[in-house]
């Protein structure tokens, strides 16, 4: 029998346990701290397959922003393509996150092709000039590190001129091992997106939003995102309805106030005509609703 062999009491008796055997076992999985990394079945709100940037930092599927290329949603993997122009800024993936990180970390991921230059970086975002770079090859990729600075909170992938990068996953974790990918549930992995980005309704259907309380000129409407921040609403095709007619159309400016409260986003609308207190008002998207809380 083994030395490293314990008992505990169960409601059937007493049970060995062998510490040897334990060591034989598949390692459990570390969690994943970045957020929508399986691209093999990436949460996309915005609902795009090709995302093109000429500059900063434009948000494509959730959580991950470009700047000057475009991006690609696959099939089973996306793919970044850097500019092929020249330009004095970076050409980069990324995704960055409002907490800092700190201590040793491994990056893990899969890359199905790789053109040209492309390195996956680890930066805080105060201080890049302590960026701590990893040069990315086709396939299976691992790296383990401490940032310079102690702290960290944004990875990214630089390309070269014309180079580009296809990822299948790639996963962050704590310590200075890489254990299996696990992708999450694609339900669990969209309730973390949207404390950062929440699109309501689409561009080929109208949606009701009934439940509006008003005053004697605005209505209010409480929309149940527990967002990071307060958000930048953006309105597209939306109005109000009066009995189920088109009554008056809306726009950014018709909104006046956004706050949160009790997990809920609360939205002031000020129509441009005086709302009738005998007749139940509706919010009508005819395309969408933009909520958006991402890290610029």
């Amino acid at each position: 029998m083994s030395q490293y062999v314990t008992k505990i009491r169960t409601n059937q008796g007493d049970k060995q346990i062998d510490y040897n055997a334990l060591a034989n076992l598949p390692m459990i999985s570390n969690p994943n701290l970045l957020i929508n990394s399986d691209f093999r079945k990436p949460v996309n709100q915005r609902g795009k397959t090709t995302y093109t940037s000429s500059s900063d930092r434009l948000y494509t599927i959730d959580r991950w922003s470009i700047g000057r290329g475009s991006l690609i949603v696959n099939q089973s993997s996306i793919t970044f393509n850097g500019s092929s122009e020249s330009t004095t800024g970076s050409r980069y993936l990324s995704q960055m996150w409002d907490k800092n990180l700190v201590g040793t970390h491994t990056i893990s991921l899969y890359a199905p092709s790789v053109v040209g230059e492309v390195y996956c970086i680890v930066r805080n975002r105060s201080y890049t000039d302590e960026d701590v770079p990893f040069v990315v090859s086709q396939g299976y990729n691992k790296f383990s590190f401490d940032h310079p600075i102690g702290n960290f909170d944004t990875v990214f992938f630089r390309v070269g001129q014309g180079a580009s990068i296809e990822l299948s996953w790639i996963k962050l974790e704590a310590g200075e091992k890489a254990t299996t990918f696990v992708p999450r549930l694609y339900d669990e992995e969209l309730l973390l997106c949207q404390r950062y980005y929440v699109r309501i309704g689409n561009e080929t259907s109208s949606l009701y939003l009934p439940g509006f309380t008003h005053g004697e000129n605005s209505k209010t409407n409480g929309f149940p995102f527990n967002l990071r921040a307060i958000p930048t609403i953006n309105l597209s095709n939306c109005h109000i309805a009066k009995t189920g007619s088109n009554w008056d159309a809306l726009s950014n400016s018709n909104i006046s106030n956004v706050y949160n409260e009790d997990q809920y986003i609360n939205v002031n609308i000020d129509p441009t005509e005086v709302l009738d207190l005998n007749y139940v008002y509706y919010l009508v998207v005819a395309s969408y609703m933009e909520f958006d809380a991402e890290i610029y």
